[in-house]
């Protein structure tokens, strides 16, 4: 992936360093916290940074999570790595050898806001080694950190050097593909093959869309055309500020109709969710099948009690998880399952294809389901057995890429 995409002059970047796959807590509302050593850090996370970096990869971008085994001689042990310089710096650059342009995660998430604050963390990224600061959203934050590291600088706090390299990491990285020199030449509109940009699109959303649980073959769909299908979709779908998209409820709803006339939408309040389910078994008792998708149901424990309920109710449930493939451990009763993990409109379209079977969802789970499904899950999917033993960054690469692109 690094390699194709510079190939066509797309800067790649690498994340979240050291890795954020293994941690119970989303670091847009908090700090998640990953306990383990730096033996294990090898044998794991760092297994695809090693592997982006030996492709080229241009950038790397740093997560806001706390490392306490690797920052435990640091003055501030407890903040995240994304202002360490034992990771930026010793892990990062040292250890892993990796030279282009470090850029940090945004510093309006409360991993930030909540500990430092933006502006201060802003400063504390440049002295741990990061040459592009995120400051994505509020303008008065924005400005604020541009205060904060001219003051810095000004006092000494930050080193004048220490931005110098950093901005010329930025400016020769910028002038490798972003000069006005090596503009490609003007295409017209009519010479883009469109057509093979979505059968490529088309084809990589079905390689990711994953049925976790089909236990009552609910997946397809067979329904008569007189029969009605109800969706439960969300009001309120963002944990943050950070998270700018609502989830395109009516582009799924609309993708559904073309396909059967009887689609009824219900969206979910903020009401108690025993109520609500009452209510909304109530207003869908002419529904033979009821799809409700969650957005980060793990995290939220009013769309986790509604689609207990619904599990529990004996009617033909499918849940829709369109962001969080972990939605499914709050309701692991649910006997059908479907991960998107994005609303973009492209991942809802295969979601649908596959809700109507003209095609079969060929993912696979990237991470585990502790207590229920093991890292590459798929409900029915056959694999090929693996021609050779493979060691322990091929076997992780691997499931982590589903055994498809690498």
């Amino acid at each position: 992936a690094v390699k194709g995409y510079q190939q066509a002059g797309v800067i790649s970047t690498l994340k979240h360093f050291p890795g954020h796959g293994d941690t119970a807590v989303d670091s847009h509302p908090a700090l998640p916290t990953i306990p383990y050593t730096l033996e294990r850090l090898e044998e794991v996370e760092l297994v695809p940074f090693r592997s982006g970096i030996a492709a080229g990869t241009e950038s790397v971008m740093t997560a806001h999570i706390s490392l306490p085994c690797i920052m435990q001689h640091e003055a501030q042990s407890a903040l995240p790595a994304s202002l360490s310089p034992a990771v930026i710096r010793g892990l990062l650059r040292e250890k892993l050898g990796f030279a282009g342009v470090i850029v940090s995660d945004c510093m309006e998430m409360s991993a930030i806001t909540e500990t430092v604050g933006a502006e201060q963390g802003s400063v504390m990224a440049l002295q741990a080694g990061t040459d592009l600061v995120l400051v994505s959203h509020l303008y008065s934050r924005q400005l604020g950190s541009l205060k904060a590291i001219a003051a810095a600088l000004e006092s000494g706090i930050l080193g004048l050097e220490t931005v110098r390299l950093a901005a010329e990491r930025v400016v020769e990285l910028k002038k490798r593909y972003l000069s006005w020199d090596n503009l490609p030449a003007p295409t017209a509109l009519t010479a883009l093959d469109w057509e093979s940009h979505q059968r490529l699109s088309d084809r990589a959303y079905a390689l990711s869309t994953t049925l976790v649980r089909n236990e009552d073959a609910l997946i397809p769909l067979r329904v008569k055309p007189e029969e009605r299908i109800f969706v439960l979709t969300q009001q309120k779908n963002t944990l943050s500020k950070v998270e700018d998209r609502h989830f395109p409820h009516e582009f799924l709803v609309e993708c559904m109709r073309l396909r059967h006339e009887y689609v009824q939408t219900i969206f979910t309040s903020a009401r108690a969710a025993a109520q609500e389910c009452s209510d909304i078994l109530a207003a869908s008792s002419s529904a033979d099948t009821i799809i409700m998708a969650t957005v980060n149901a793990h995290l939220d424990l009013r769309q986790a009690e509604l689609m207990q309920c619904l599990a529990q109710s004996g009617r033909r449930v499918i849940g829709l998880a369109v962001r969080n493939p972990y939605d499914l451990l709050a309701f692991p009763q649910l006997r059908t399952y479907l991960v998107t993990y994005e609303y973009t409109r492209p991942a809802l379209a295969a979601a649908v294809r596959v809700l109507f079977g003209e095609t079969q969802a060929q993912g696979c789970l990237p991470v585990s389901l502790p207590g229920l499904y093991s890292l590459d899950h798929h409900h029915g999917l056959q694999r090929k057995a693996a021609p050779r033993k493979q060691n322990m960054a091929e076997s992780c690469l691997r499931s982590i890429f589903c055994q498809r692109v690498v």
